[in-house]
């Protein structure tokens, strides 16, 4: 009698190890979050004329087979000698996501700043790049 109360006491203990690691089983791709590089790739013409805009690509990838298909992608357009600045921020689900600024009021050099932020429970790391274009007359 001993003996049957044991194993019914183990068996218990077994049953509730398995549950909680039923329980668990969402959380598994935890232990990969963050894990896969991604580069950010930014498209911008070399020279732009004063007075127009200025349409800019981005595109997200990751080593591997898989790219990244969720997340969100945020822009900072700024002279370098200063009097412009432009931010925008669009959702990411794959492929190429473009932003066209305000038409651009002098002359000189801007730098567009890139930067991909995952999703939620996402595998891939967040990422960022920076590219410049000149405005002239």
């Amino acid at each position: 009698m001993l003996a049957g109360l044991v194993a019914t006491f183990m068996m218990l203990g077994l049953v509730a190890g398995l549950s909680a690691g039923a329980a668990n089983a969402d959380s598994v791709p935890a232990r990969y979050q963050n894990t896969v590089p991604t580069s950010v790739s930014i498209k911008v013409a070399d020279t732009v004329k004063k007075g127009n805009a200025v349409r800019i690509g981005v595109r997200v990838q990751a080593a591997g087979n898989g790219n990244p298909d969720s997340g969100h992608v945020t822009i900072r357009v700024a002279r370098v000698n200063g009097g412009y600045r432009y931010l925008d921020v669009k959702g990411y689900d794959g492929g190429t996501v473009y932003f066209t600024t305000t038409k651009l009021p002098q002359v000189g050099k801007y730098s567009v700043r890139a930067r991909f932020d995952r999703s939620t429970k996402s595998k891939y790391m967040d990422g960022n790049n920076v590219a410049t274009f000149k405005v002239v007359r």
